[in-house]
């Protein structure tokens, strides 16, 4: 299965919410500190949708009250990457626009 084209900062940002939840993940549930470790050593060489799957397998078995304030959080922080994503591409309509306006005034 082929991930979707993401620009890398917003790639970057992605994974470091995962990280971030994952990291929340791990410090609530009751795993072993030597498998909390390994886990986070391997973290490098996975690919997102196994990232993905650790994730939602230690979701299904530590879920808490922490992990419903990191849905929360989660949230506000993608809503916030989903606003400055369509701002950027706002002002970059809006400079496109200009530049195809003025480049037309020049050619009449």
């Amino acid at each position: 299965m082929s991930e979707p084209h993401i620009p890398t900062t917003e790639k970057e940002e992605q994974l470091s919410l995962l990280a971030r939840e994952f990291a929340l993940l791990l410090s609530s549930s009751n795993i072993d500190e030597e498998i909390q470790a390994t886990l986070i050593d391997l973290l490098p060489f996975m690919e997102l949708g196994e990232m993905l799957s650790l994730i939602s397998t230690l979701e299904a078995k530590y879920t808490n009250s922490t992990t419903s304030q990191l849905d929360t959080f989660l949230e506000y922080e993608l809503s916030n990457i989903q606003n400055r994503f369509e701002q950027r591409q706002n002002t970059r309509d809006k400079e496109l626009l200009q530049k195809l306006t003025d480049l037309t005034n020049n050619i009449s």
